[in-house]
């Protein structure tokens, strides 16, 4: 829960625009891919990573993007102040109501609006700018690790068994293929997702009006997600490494970091009946696995 209810609404919006940022990236991910066949990665694997990164790369900077628009906006909204979009210099601070008309347009949707009322103070950017780098890297090895080393790992295993020219193989290598393509799709739309994620974990250690965040989960979280949310707020003042664990994502997770900038913020239901269970279950320490059992016996009596 929000600390007040515009924020709440802003909050609601962005989690379910991020969302629909996923899956129009694994949509547009899984069509493209239904056209390579395995003779096309391994003849052109290079090419086709990069075409798969340019398919990521834009569901990336849309998520991006729309965080960036939602911490201007929440900042605004529990402080009273706005920081500067990444790259510009300061100059005279927007409005409220110039705000959530970023905000919507990002989001796609009509989630608020405001009095027009005075331009807000501005604060430097917490930006350092959009990392191209990053996106290329991880896209690019995401297709290689998915794609073409699954292929050649069933065409190196065919090959020992003297069996390339067997026509079982090619059902084999075509059985291959569909794995390849989902598993990228998965991992194609989790890069775009996170292209938001990063945005609000870069803002929340460059901003020095943001305590924190916490861990928001999607409606039906895996033990791993359930276990993060537990922890409550992660402070700056938390280790690096407890910050970088908290960060961490896979395919098909709708979590998002909600950045805090007041101690007295009222974290989600979720988030407190997952931190009552591991506090009470955990007092003997607990393994992954033993929460999980406890959050399914859990959710059995409820």
């Amino acid at each position: 829960m929000a600390t007040n209810e515009p924020a709440q609404r802003a909050t609601a919006a962005y989690r379910r625009a991020q969302e629909r940022i996923a899956a129009e990236s694994a949509a547009d991910l899984t069509a493209w891919l239904a056209g390579i066949s395995a003779h096309d990665v391994r003849t052109g694997a290079g090419p086709l990573g990069r075409e798969y990164r340019a398919i990521v790369a834009r569901g990336r900077r849309k998520s991006y993007g729309l965080a960036v628009a939602f911490y201007r906006l929440l900042r605004a909204l529990e402080t009273g102040t706005v920081v500067n979009l990444p790259g510009t210099p300061t100059a005279e601070g927007p409005t409220l109501e110039g705000l959530w008309r970023e905000f919507n347009r990002a989001a796609g949707a009509q989630a608020g609006t405001a009095s027009r009322g005075g331009h807000l103070l501005v604060d430097d950017s917490p930006w350092t700018g959009y990392d191209e780098r990053t996106e290329q890297r991880r896209a690019e090895g995401a297709f290689h690790r998915e794609v073409t080393a699954r292929l050649d790992k069933a065409r190196g295993a065919a090959e020992r068994r003297g069996r390339l020219d067997d026509p079982q193989f090619e059902k084999e290598l075509a059985e291959v293929m569909t794995t390849a393509r989902q598993e990228a799709a998965r991992t194609g739309s989790q890069i775009a997702e996170d292209g938001g994620r990063e945005a609000l974990a870069e803002a929340v250690r460059g901003d020095p009006k943001a305590l924190g965040y916490y861990r928001e989960t999607d409606a039906d979280p895996c033990a791993w997600c359930a276990m993060l949310a537990s922890r409550g707020a992660v402070y700056k003042s938390a280790t690096t490494a407890g910050l970088s664990a908290g960060q961490r994502y896979h395919p098909d997770c709708h979590c998002q970091p909600r950045p805090i900038f007041t101690r007295t913020h009222t974290l989600p239901e979720a988030n407190q009946r997952y931190m009552r269970l591991w506090q009470e279950k955990s007092k003997d320490g607990l393994t992954l696995a033993e929460w999980r059992r406890e959050l399914e016996k859990e959710s059995s009596t409820t």
